[in-house]
């Protein structure tokens, strides 16, 4: 004699089945979770060498360092000659009072160069200018850490319509967690339109796939 199963039986066990497998589920989570899982961190170090351009103008303005005497040539001896010494002294004036500029360039190879400017006026230097246009090897260190996004939970809710020849139609609502390992939980429950039943639940690993 075949035993009769009632269905509401059946559901009640599958019903308490289906509570103790997502028991587990979570106490399976919450044990997991309590590992930190940390994201993936990308360092990427770029070191770029280059000459760097610097143009710096620099004014001094000189003190006398020391006095020598100077040769008395016959020109500086003054004439006995009222006109000639005259001459003489407008000649001398105007080569003192007067202002001497030079300039000069100093080569550093392929560093670049240093212009060098003095003023000369009253037999002492003025004012003395440095341009310095030069090229530095320079060495730039850049370092780049990239992190991916920490994991999280999620909660999702939506739900599935089948249907097939025999016109029979199931509509079954669903909730789906996934955790932060990226492990997928489904539990549904649903009615056709016979009136029905369905429970159920499903669990998902994510495959990884090569680029």
């Amino acid at each position: 004699m075949i035993p009769t199963i009632n269905k509401d039986t059946v559901e009640k066990y599958f019903t308490r089945a289906l509570i103790v497998v997502l028991a587990i589920i979570v106490l399976f989570e919450t044990c997991s979770s309590g590992h930190n899982i940390k994201p993936k961190e990308t360092v990427t170090t770029k070191i770029d060498t280059f000459w760097q351009r610097k143009i710096d103008t620099v004014t001094k303005k000189e003190t006398v360092y020391k006095t020598l005497p100077g040769k008395i040539t016959k020109e500086y001896i003054p004439s006995k000659n009222c006109d000639s010494l005259k001459e003489q002294y407008i000649f001398l004036r105007d080569k003192f009072l007067a202002k001497n500029i030079y300039k000069d360039t100093l080569k550093l190879d392929q560093l670049g160069n240093i212009q060098i400017t003095d003023s000369i006026y009253q037999n002492k230097i003025q004012k003395r200018i440095f341009i310095k246009d030069i090229c530095i090897l320079t060495i730039e260190k850049t370092v780049t850490i990239t992190k991916d996004a920490e994991p999280v939970r999620q909660v999702y809710i939506g739900g599935n319509l089948f249907t097939n020849a025999g016109r029979s139609t199931i509509i079954i609502p669903s909730l789906i967690y996934k955790d932060k390992k990226d492990r997928v939980y489904q539990i549904h429950y649903g009615i056709d339109n016979k009136g029905n039943i369905y429970y159920g639940g499903g669990i998902f690993w994510k495959i990884k796939l090569h680029k």
